[in-house]
């Protein structure tokens, strides 16, 4: 056969559709068929003389046949199971995960709520510290020499109040901090389910838990190994990656612009309210 003949065979059966899985009894009844067609072709040549070579020969061709289609159905009920034991250990490993994920955010609920300061408990603390860091901040703002910026003066402040309360926030902000480390490097759920998790935590924090927790990730972790920016801040960048602070811009331009606009207003309330006090007193 020519070059011509080979590529022109070659075309026809790429062709032929064959199915990729074939149904063992669609094959088996296929085969069936076919040892007939062969039994009337063999009888109409007067092929066997008797009876027993008949059976001879039906038994010859099918026993190698039912036992390939045995064969071919046995495999693919063992890759079957295996494909459904694969998906039980990944579905037990989930549930796993979402237990242990579920005990230690109970374990931070239950931190949060044995907080304390002054007449403030649980989450309503993260209020009063705030309002806090506001005021050491206007006073340090008032204060400030003429080469401190108000980033230089905002991380001094926070580092100066998180010395204040390490003891009532330190074992917060470490088990929050192995939370988002356990999901981050857990390998039994992908990231779109990170992504859920981390939301989840999201939640449950406060507004001022949140803003909260920004500066510690931003400002604790770098005073800790003596960096002097977020580029190696583990916490910090994780934070970043699930987009934890939600907003348009960075949270180092959101976040401090609101802390800066809210320490403004204070100290502009403070003053007008200055004013009033010193004009009653004239008065």
């Amino acid at each position: 056969m020519n070059d011509d003949g080979k590529n022109n065979g070659k075309q026809i059966l790429m062709t032929i559709n064959i199915p990729k899985k074939w149904n063992p009894f669609i094959l088996f009844i296929f085969l069936i068929l076919l040892i007939i067609v062969v039994l009337i072709f063999a009888n109409q040549l007067s092929i066997f003389n008797n009876s027993g070579q008949i059976g001879d020969y039906i038994s010859g061709i099918t026993t190698p046949i039912l036992t390939f289609v045995a064969v071919i159905y046995a495999y693919r009920s063992f890759n079957k199971q295996r494909e459904q034991l694969t998906y039980q250990i990944d579905d037990i490993k989930k549930e796993r995960f979402r237990d242990t994920f579920f005990q230690l955010l109970n374990l931070q609920n239950n931190i949060i709520d044995n907080l304390k300061y002054g007449n403030e408990l649980g989450r309503n603390i993260f209020k009063e510290i705030y309002n806090e860091l506001i005021e050491l901040y206007n006073i340090e703002i008032i204060n400030k020499e003429k080469n401190k910026d108000e980033d230089y003066i905002l991380k001094y402040c926070y580092l100066k109040l998180d010395d204040k309360h390490k003891d009532k926030l330190s074992h917060y902000y470490k088990n929050l901090y192995q939370i988002f480390s356990w999901i981050e490097t857990n390998k039994d759920i992908d990231d779109k389910e990170r992504a859920d998790f981390v939301k989840f935590i999201r939640a449950q924090l406060s507004y001022y838990e949140t803003h909260l927790l920004f500066f510690n990730a931003n400002y604790f972790e770098n005073r800790k190994y003596n960096r002097i920016d977020n580029e190696n801040n583990r916490f910090y960048n994780m934070l970043l990656k699930y987009n934890f602070f939600k907003y348009d811009e960075s949270p180092d331009e959101s976040i401090k612009k609101i802390f800066y606009n809210n320490a403004k207003e204070k100290r502009l309330i403070s003053k007008s309210a200055s004013e009033e006090k010193t004009t009653n007193e004239i008065e």
